[in-house]
């Protein structure tokens, strides 16, 4: 049981606020795929399952920087990769407020 859950959900959501940052930081006008983010956020040696795993959290904070226009998907050839956004100002500061817009 948790004592105070809605401390708890601010503390998830600075987690969430913090990776998401690391994520942008990993970014710059190369393109780096959603593995190689995952590299520079879970640098230690991970078995296979869970470096799926990282891959998959690194791929969704790639996708909200996307969402918040933070970083931009490049497709090359058979791959898909991120670069910082050219843009200089977000869309939305806080990841925790950021919600897809609403279709028309």
């Amino acid at each position: 049981m948790i004592a105070e859950p809605a401390a708890r959900a601010r503390e998830i959501a600075a987690h969430h606020d913090e990776r998401l940052g690391l994520a942008a930081s990993a970014l710059g006008s190369a393109p780096r795929t959603a593995y190689d983010v995952s590299l520079a956020l879970f640098p230690s040696r991970l078995p296979p399952a869970q470096r799926r795993f990282a891959l998959a959290e690194s791929l969704a904070h790639l996708e909200r920087l996307v969402l918040e226009e933070r970083a931009e998907r490049v497709d090359e050839q058979e791959r898909t990769a991120y670069v910082a956004s050219s843009g200089t100002q977000p869309r939305v500061s806080k990841s925790q407020n950021a919600r897809p817009a609403k279709s028309p």
